[in-house]
């Protein structure tokens, strides 16, 4: 199953892990650590997630992070592709939500997991299921 986890979704995960605190968004990172999902991402979503880290904690968790994304079960999304189809999209969504959006469409994910509510709404489409970590755990669940 492929999914893109947006940046406050992953980081909080981290940052619960770190302090092993039950959350839903350290579930999905604990199974993105299992293999039991593949992780969509571009190198402009790796810079994010560390720059974020970065600002959040420190360096080493950043590094911690970068080394954590790119030994992960994932599928890589040229920036390039993505730059090639963006103004197709650029009305869509926010100009910070749409190269996530982009990537997941060209990662061809299943599932977009945020606990940005507002870009869920407006990345909604036939595509792909966009919801927010507490959601995509319990459908987990039910297919299961």
């Amino acid at each position: 199953m492929r999914v893109l986890v947006d940046t406050n979704v992953l980081i909080i995960g981290a940052l619960d892990l770190a302090i092993n605190k039950d959350s839903p968004e350290k579930k999905i990172l604990e199974l993105l650590v299992e293999r039991k999902l593949k992780l969509v991402y571009s190198s402009k979503l790796l810079e994010e997630y560390c720059r974020i880290a970065l600002k959040l904690k420190d360096k080493q968790f950043s590094s911690w992070i970068r080394y954590l994304i790119i030994t992960l079960d994932s599928n890589f999304v040229n920036d390039n592709e993505i730059e090639q189809i963006k103004d197709n999209f650029k009305d869509k969504l926010p100009k910070e939500d749409l190269v996530h959006f982009l990537a997941c469409v060209l990662g061809g994910v299943d599932y977009l997991i945020s606990n940005n509510r507002e870009f869920l709404k407006k990345a909604q489409n036939n595509s792909f299921s966009c919801m927010l970590p507490s959601q995509f755990l319990e459908e987990l669940k039910e297919s299961r």
